[in-house]
């Protein structure tokens, strides 16, 4: 794997450091991940196409295991907890309208939901004690615990 590849995924972890509903409420718009998730990202990828270039089975195996495609996924527990609490703590003090608590509701959904719940079912198929408990955690924390087992012992 070239260094250049190998960092991208260590900007990824970056990146998933500073949650976009955090940086939605921090620009007064709680409804910044829907509009990114339903809007952007599909006007985005309607403009970029498809890529050909996929990677072959065995750089697969190898960005699955290294410690910057790694750190990306092991970043996400700690922020999807903190993440659910600093919501609910906003949302309960009353100081958002109902429209922005619904928005932020909405955004910390769709970051938990989609973003987490991925990475726990990629975490989910390591053989790594550490790595399954840490897709448990993401799963639990979203109340959808019951998919850790589901999918690893019935679809798999």
């Amino acid at each position: 794997m070239t260094s250049l590849a190998s960092w991208r995924y260590a900007l990824f972890a970056l990146l998933t450091l500073i949650p976009v509903p955090v940086l939605g409420w921090l620009l007064g718009n709680n409804w910044l991940m829907p509009w990114l998730i339903f809007v952007l990202v599909p006007l985005l990828d309607l403009a970029v196409g498809r890529d050909p270039r996929n990677p072959s089975p065995e750089q697969e195996r190898q960005l699955a295991t290294h410690w910057r495609f790694r750190l990306g996924l092991y970043a996400q527990v700690p922020v999807q907890l903190a993440l659910i609490v600093w919501g609910a703590m906003v949302i309960a003090s009353g100081q958002l309208s109902t429209s922005q608590a619904l928005g932020l509701t909405l955004s910390i959904g769709l970051s938990t939901g989609g973003q987490g719940i991925m990475i726990a079912h990629e975490l989910g198929h390591t053989k790594s004690l550490f790595d399954r408990v840490l897709a448990w955690l993401l799963l639990v924390s979203v109340i959808y615990g019951h998919f850790y087992i589901d999918h690893n012992s019935g679809h798999h």
